[in-house]
């Protein structure tokens, strides 16, 4: 009876092989996540890197007394920058020169803007709740280059700016404003993987980047979120006909001025 059941219990072993190798998500073992975290230690605002670039978050603006002579386009969600008389979309700056910038999102709403600097290759992702109407944000631009800020505004385009930012004259002492004194609060979050390589970065559901943005696909990817808020850090990665085949999600507020690790081995 015994030698009977063994070609059965072969072809039952070989059939549950085949099925694991033409599945290969379903064959993935399970894997470790945890989060670690300590303090950001960043630099002082008197000390700020020279190639840091910084924008302030949105304030409440009255526009009388400083209407635009032109503006070249109109919309009802709009990103400008204001010279003064004119609102354009493009500028010649200097490094370290504040340029404010003119945002109004329809009905009020929350908006995405990314900040592109194509000096050190970096995004930064910023999400606000902008008031009625017009709204003032500032921007530093920390060495020379060019940058494009880009806006969301309920999942549709709200305008691009674009500035090319000239070094400054080495004769002459920094004249560059704080940014008012707004504090941006932000965490530091870096994503390290021994299981998942060229894997995509999610924030609340918005694409933030992904491993090998640096040229290098090692399974580690770093983002700056902002801070005092709830968030999703999803991790997915695809295969080569871009089906997802591992995804990771996880939830947690996020302190400012913490600099948190997750690891998924």
């Amino acid at each position: 009876m015994k030698g009977a059941m063994l070609p059965a219990l072969r072809l039952l072993l070989l059939l549950m092989l085949l099925w694991l190798t033409a599945c290969p998500a379903c064959a993935s073992a399970a894997y470790n996540q945890s989060w670690s975290e300590q303090p950001w230690q960043r630099e002082a605002k008197t000390e700020r890197p020279a190639e840091q670039t910084v924008l302030s978050s949105p304030i409440a603006v009255n526009l009388s007394g400083r209407e635009p002579q032109t503006v070249l386009v109109a919309g009802e969600n709009s990103l400008w920058i204001d010279s003064g008389t004119n609102w354009s979309r493009s500028l010649q700056s200097v490094a370290s020169e504040a340029v404010d910038i003119i945002a109004s999102c329809n009905n009020s709403a929350s908006a995405d803007l990314y900040l592109i600097s194509y000096s050190n290759s970096s995004i930064k992702h910023y999400n606000y709740k902008f008031q009625e109407g017009y709204n003032l944000l500032r921007l530093v631009p920390g060495g020379p280059g060019r940058i494009f800020l880009l806006m969301v505004c309920q999942g549709e385009p709200g305008g691009a700016i674009m500035l090319d930012v000239q070094p400054r004259p080495e004769q002459t002492t920094p004249t560059f404003q704080d940014v008012g004194d707004i504090s941006i609060g932000e965490s530091l979050v870096t994503v390290k993987s021994e299981r998942f390589r060229g894997f995509d970065l999610y924030v609340d559901g918005i694409f933030f980047g992904s491993d090998g943005s640096d040229g290098t696909l090692d399974g580690t990817a770093h983002l700056i979120v902002g801070s005092g808020k709830t968030h999703t850090i999803s991790v997915w990665q695809r295969d080569g006909q871009g089906g997802i085949i591992n995804k990771s999600e996880h939830t947690r507020v996020f302190a400012r001025d913490v600099a948190y690790t997750l690891l998924i081995s």
